[in-house]
């Protein structure tokens, strides 16, 4: 107050300084605008170019809204062009007159049948054969049609997936092996799964599912992979959901705003509970029920327009009591029990800039595993008893930075994963090679010396397994190349580094058709879960083991409806039980070391399929899939 009673001078003065950013801001002109699919989804990291004539003029990349903004000199002609483009979609060109200070312009992107492993662009009329994406609506249709109303395994349908054991189980295998399972981004293991019955991850929480069947990027160690990918509902919302199903119930609870979001997912056996609200004259033994719960929670907090800070959180517990069927060695059946749970917290940052994508994250996951089993009515001569107990603790992480230049584009990254503490427990006078609850009554040859030997087996470890992997991607009118180089290292493994490769050609030979030929090579760390076949021998002679070898070669052509697809796959180095007669004493008896474990085995896999799905056939709810 003191100043303005100054004088008129003063007043003048101020009145300059005012006017100052107001002739700045109009000395200036702004093109802002949205960029969408044509399903008016937001298009995040598209690049928007200003040109006139041959001269750029400016440039920026949609926020994680879609929206972009471009401030120009007052200079500026009337009449510009911008260009729009995104990976996975057709590039526009217009024209747009800028007569006045802020300019509007909204603009529609078709999808193209392009794919980038990190982000997914694929729309889901043009797939292709070695990658398959299911959407959220078709996760929920699929499991709300199945035994367990919350499964999202029951939305993957393709030929190479063949399900072990019933028609409802989650527990899978691709052309013959097991495939790596990753959530958003992060291994998590082998069949995620309760018993083999269904997915550990509830549907509601996912947004898709990528599965690779034919072939993976140098990112992915194995050529099998399926890939869950949680929701990040990065709006003002609430909603809440329960499902209720014969073996379980779940609920879902979602709320957040624009700079932030909650998402949790609570899942209950229910079975078990009300078996024993009625009187039962069953001894259980054909229908165990099943106890287990889980609990998911997935968070985002938006710091910057291009940078998200995101975690998840899941916790799993399950216990199985029931009694087998009889055996001519076990006539009143066998009483097993199984427990296990699994803990796991992960962080994930992701940053967009013009042109340029950087994921990193990390996670801890602890779990253990107990299994026992003997006769219903355990005699004194009775040798059948198993006791097994595991723990794990494990600590993964990864780093991807992906580059987009022109029409192509380039990743680098790093995988790793730290075993810090892995305790083995295991006492069983049955070893036969099948899991101990697999009723046989068959010995096996060296049947006497796995149970002499490894009637008892402790052991505590460590191990560290990473991988580093670069990819180049092309893309040529209708032509995509995709070349990556992956280098492995095992830790307590013979063979412990190797250099692995992969390259994939994919040519668009029409409309709604492709063509795709695909070569790579994979290492897979024989180490499993400890109540599978071999596991307690391949433990014992780790450090002569070295990583199984993978060969996959495939060709496929896809013309919507039907695929066609070939395959040749070699597996190489792979354990076998090896003999060693000089640790036999002339009595008979036989020392540690009689019974091991060598890389020598090799099995070869020829494969091929052909499919036909036609979703909306005469009705839209009516949808034929055949293979």
């Amino acid at each position: 107050m003191k100043i303005i009673d100054a004088g008129g001078h003063v007043r003048l003065l101020i009145f300059l300084i005012l006017l100052a950013p107001i002739q700045l801001y109009a000395s200036s002109k702004t093109i802002q605008g949205n960029v969408r699919d044509i399903q008016n989804n937001e298009i995040i990291g598209a690049t928007v170019i200003v040109y006139h004539e041959d001269r750029l003029l400016g440039g920026a990349a949609t926020d994680l809204d879609g929206k972009f903004k471009i401030n120009l000199s007052a200079e500026s002609d009337d009449t510009l062009i911008v260009q729009i483009s995104s990976i996975g979609y057709s590039k526009q060109s217009r024209k747009v007159i800028v007569n006045q200070d802020t300019t509007s312009i909204q603009c529609l992107l078709e999808e193209k049948p392009i794919e980038v492993e990190t982000v997914v662009v694929t729309p889901n009329t043009r797939k292709t054969a070695y990658k398959t994406t299911t959407q959220k609506e078709q996760i929920i249709r699929a499991s709300n049609h199945s035994l367990i109303a919350s499964d999202p395994i029951q939305a993957i349908k393709q030929p190479q997936v063949i399900k072990v054991g019933s028609n409802h189980s989650s527990k899978i295998r691709i052309n013959g092996t097991s495939p790596k399972y990753y959530i958003n981004g992060l291994d998590i293991g082998y069949d995620p799964n309760h018993y083999g019955m269904f997915s550990i991850v509830p549907a509601p929480i996912l947004s898709e599912i990528n599965l690779y069947p034919q072939g993976t990027s140098a990112r992915y160690g194995l050529p099998s992979a399926i890939e869950l990918t949680t929701a990040k509902p990065f709006k003002k919302h609430f909603s809440n959901e329960f499902n209720l199903s014969v073996l379980e119930a779940t609920g879902t609870m979602s709320w957040g705003k624009d700079d932030y979001f909650f998402l949790t997912s609570v899942r209950k056996s229910i079975l078990d509970r009300l078996v024993d609200q009625f009187e039962s004259h069953s001894n259980r033994k054909k229908f165990p029920p099943a106890n287990f719960r889980d609990i998911f929670i997935t968070a985002g907090l938006r710091l910057t327009k291009n940078h998200r800070l995101l975690i998840d959180q899941y916790y799993v517990d399950d216990y199985l009591r029931y009694i087998s069927d009889p055996s001519l060695r076990n006539p009143d059946g066998i009483y097993i029990s199984q427990n296990s749970n699994e803990s796991y917290l992960g962080v994930r940052f992701e940053a967009i800039g013009q042109n340029l994508l950087l994921k990193t994250g990390g996670a801890i996951k602890s779990s253990s595993e107990k299994y026992f089993a003997k006769p219903e009515l355990l005699n004194h001569q009775s040798d059948f008893v198993v006791d097994l107990k595991t723990k794990r603790h494990l600590v993964t992480g990864n780093i991807e930075t992906m580059i987009l230049i022109g029409s192509s584009s380039f990743s680098i990254g790093n995988a790793m994963e730290h075993t810090a503490r892995r305790d083995i427990d295991l006492n069983h006078s049955n070893w036969n090679f099948l899991p101990p609850d697999y009723i046989s009554d068959n010995p096996y040859i060296y049947q006497r010396a796995i149970n002499q030997l490894f009637k008892n087996y402790s052991t505590s470890d460590s191990e560290l397994n990473n991988a580093t992997y670069v990819s180049y991607e092309h893309n040529i009118e209708y032509l995509k190349i995709e070349t990556g180089i992956r280098s492995e290292y095992f830790s307590k493994l013979a063979g412990s580094r190797t250099m692995l490769f992969r390259q994939s050609l994919i040519i668009q030979a029409g409309e709604n058709s492709n063509i795709e030929l695909f070569y790579g090579t994979f290492a897979e760390n024989p180490i499993n879960r400890l109540t599978e076949a071999y596991q307690i021998l391949i433990h014992d002679s780790l450090h002569k083991l070295k990583p199984i070898g993978i060969r996959l070669a495939s060709v496929s052509f896809l013309r919507n409806p039907l695929k066609i697809s070939l395959f040749h796959k070699t597996l190489s180095d792979m354990p076998v039980l090896t003999p060693d007669f000089d640790y036999r004493d002339p009595d008979g008896t036989i020392r540690e070391g009689f019974l091991t474990m060598n890389s020598d085995d090799r099995l070869r896999i020829y494969g091929g399929d052909i499919s036909l799905q036609i979703d909306g056939f005469i009705r839209p709810e009516f949808n034929i899939f055949t293979y």
